[in-house]
């Protein structure tokens, strides 16, 4: 005899009917109201049910409910790799957004990168592959976000650099550039200028040029600083 919960056969017709609404809203209330009535029965589809709830952009979503629907459904465990990581992205992100327990939303960022890297490594084309690497460098920048909400500026720039890496978003630049002014406006000249060499190696332009000599500056490197100011005026001069 099986020691599996008998599954309920109309349990199983509401979950289809729910997941197979057209409209987005629509499927976020059906599903609610299957979780709402179906949950902690052991019915086998309560898992994907609390991810759809979790990553679908539906009306009215809030954060709280986020975090309610994702946890629950890596704590009941055997999702696809694909969806794992969508959750713990947007669990990730929503717990930086609200600046609460950062500590895990880094760890979920890393669980989305270990995910997705064992993934990756068996992937049948070049396409998965990469669409696998894609997801790395979310993973990434989901630690990025939540260590620089955590006051972990310098672990944060190794985070954005690695997704930059993957991802090539300037955006992602941007934000190692803001990082770095905010290391150096609060005097941590070393750290920001390790920001600045990223930014200057990527934009090669003359602000992050004239950003990086002032830094360097600032650290005593006075002869490398020179150096950096003299590439920083040249580019004035040609207009970069």
């Amino acid at each position: 005899c099986s020691l599996l919960p008998a599954q309920n056969p109309t349990a199983k017709e509401e979950y289809i009917k729910a997941m197979t609404a057209s409209d987005v809203n629509q499927r976020a209330s059906l599903l609610k109201d299957w979780v709402s009535k179906y949950g902690g029965k052991g019915e086998e589809n309560e898992n994907f049910a609390n991810a759809t709830l979790c990553i679908s952009p539906y009306e009215g979503k809030t954060p709280a409910e986020i975090i309610k629907y994702g946890e629950k459904a890596l704590e009941l465990g055997n999702l696809d790799d694909s969806t794992k990581c969508q959750v713990l992205i947007n669990l990730a992100s929503t717990l930086s957004s609200q600046g609460q327990n950062l500590d895990k939303a880094v760890s979920y960022g890393a669980q989305v990168v270990q995910t997705a890297q064992s993934a990756k490594s068996s992937a049948p084309d070049s396409q998965s592959a990469n669409a696998w690497n894609q997801m790395i460098g979310a993973g990434y920048y989901t630690q990025a976000q939540a260590m620089k909400k955590a006051g972990n500026y310098k672990g944060s720039i190794e985070k954005y650099v690695s997704s930059y890496n993957i991802l090539k978003n300037k955006q992602i630049i941007s934000e190692i550039a803001s990082l770095g002014k905010t290391l150096y406006d609060s005097k941590q000249y070393a750290d920001a200028a390790q920001a600045f060499k990223v930014t200057n190696d990527i934009l090669n332009n003359f602000a992050s040029t004239s950003f990086y000599a002032k830094a360097l500056h600032r650290c005593g490197k006075k002869d490398e600083a020179l150096t950096y100011y003299k590439k920083a005026f040249s580019k004035q001069k040609s207009g970069e």
